[in-house]
């Protein structure tokens, strides 16, 4: 027993400083990835959605008149510990455990000072945690907004990709516009990515609506079951049927990993472009459409380049900096 005690007092640590450490406006890719290995431990993941849960209802104290000022004088005087006496009256006229007001100091300026806008650099993930709970894992060169009101949670994604782990909440639906279309949902986990004219949507748990955007006057929408992708774009053409997918590999990009499934090469290496400054330019366009499997390193293209060109027996060349060039080898008459 007190060893079971002990364990559970460890993941409580380890969960709170994960939740610290996520918080922060930049977190390296090899964190998240080692964050995931943590939670693949059912103690740690019971712990840490704990602290979510408290988290969550935090946030629906924003704007309590007795809250705010028992965060303001806590983050004024820097005492937060000292207020036990005072959070202990102020948890009793709520209703409310301590432990969630004591978070609600603990992240008071975060909550009051926090902006609406989040985005990474390119080679960069974050992940970020929405005022109802939401937890938001940004991929590399991407951008959203967040707007909540009381009758509607609205995202606007303006590039990149993202990964949405969606807190429930019945009276708020959860919405995510693009200029393609939209994503409507309540509690589940979807992922959705912008690339050229299309958005791609993936749902891994739950249900979600997709619709087209309204001023495509085509008025098209899906309904997604689990393990299923639908694909919209901004130009004439009718929304397509969702297709099922292999998800595990479809947000392998969350740990940090992109993995290919028979996959074009053309589309591997326009992947593998989003991750790093260091471009791969492909000189043979009759082996656009040869499959490619594996798992790869998010921003390593050089390691990418190198196993392709193994095997199909290319040439890697680097012409000028920032350039990786896949190319038929020289003797066979190579650009």
């Amino acid at each position: 027993m007190a060893e079971s005690n002990a364990d559970a007092e460890r993941a409580e640590r380890e969960a709170a400083d994960w939740f610290t450490r996520l918080g922060s406006k930049v977190i390296a890719t090899k964190a998240i990835e080692d964050f995931y290995a943590w939670r693949r431990d059912p103690l740690n993941n019971a712990s840490y959605l704990g602290i979510e849960e408290v988290w969550s209802k935090t946030s629906r104290l924003q704007g309590d008149p007795d809250v705010d000022i028992a965060i303001h004088e806590a983050l004024k005087r820097g005492a937060a510990r000292r207020k036990a006496g005072l959070l202990a009256d102020l948890a009793g006229k709520k209703g409310l455990g301590l432990a969630v007001i004591l978070l609600a100091i603990i992240m008071g300026a975060y909550l009051i000072t926090r902006p609406d806008g989040y985005a990474t650099t390119v080679g960069e993930q974050r992940i970020v945690r929405l005022t109802d709970g939401t937890r938001v894992t940004l991929d590399t060169n991407s951008a959203l907004t967040a707007h909540f009101t009381q009758n509607q949670r609205a995202v606007q994604l303006t590039r990149g990709k993202a990964l949405f782990e969606v807190a429930r909440d019945p009276v708020r639906p959860f919405v995510v516009s693009t200029d393609r279309g939209q994503v409507r949902a309540l509690g589940t986990r979807f992922d959705v990515e912008l690339r050229d004219a299309d958005m791609k949507v993936t749902l891994l748990e739950g249900s979600v609506e997709v619709r087209d955007t309204p001023r495509s006057g085509r008025g098209g929408s899906w309904t997604l079951s689990p393990g299923e992708q639908v694909l919209v774009n901004n130009t004439a053409r009718p929304m397509s049927p969702p297709r099922p997918v292999d998800f595990v590999a479809a947000t392998s990009w969350t740990t940090g990993r992109l993995t290919f499934n028979e996959t074009p090469l053309a589309e591997a290496v326009v992947e593998v472009n989003r991750y790093s400054r260091e471009k791969i330019e492909l000189k043979v366009g009759d082996f656009a459409a040869r499959p490619v499997n594996g798992a790869f390193e998010a921003g390593d293209p050089e390691a990418f380049a190198g196993a392709v060109a193994a095997l199909l027996d290319l040439e890697v060349t680097r012409p000028s900096s920032g350039k990786i060039v896949l190319q038929r080898p020289q003797s066979e008459g190579g650009v």
